[in-house]
């Protein structure tokens, strides 16, 4: 399975702070526990679809549910 970098954890981090998901400003206490939620959620990612590529597309149902709105 693919290692999940400082980088892939930064990256996610930033996305869920600019979508809403992790408040934009958080107590220092609460950093380290936002990034394990990051960290549990990016493997969790990584073993549903470990065949994967970078660039690929979102699936069919993926894109359904992000487009919902």
């Amino acid at each position: 399975m693919m290692k999940i970098t400082c980088e892939m954890l930064q990256a996610g981090t930033r996305k869920a702070v600019e979508h809403g998901v992790l408040p934009r400003r958080s107590y220092m206490e609460d950093l380290a526990t936002n990034a394990e939620i990051m960290q549990e959620i990016l493997t969790a990612a990584l073993e549903a679809h470990p065949e994967q590529s970078k660039g690929s597309k979102l699936s069919g149902h993926a894109e359904a549910v992000l487009n919902a709105d």
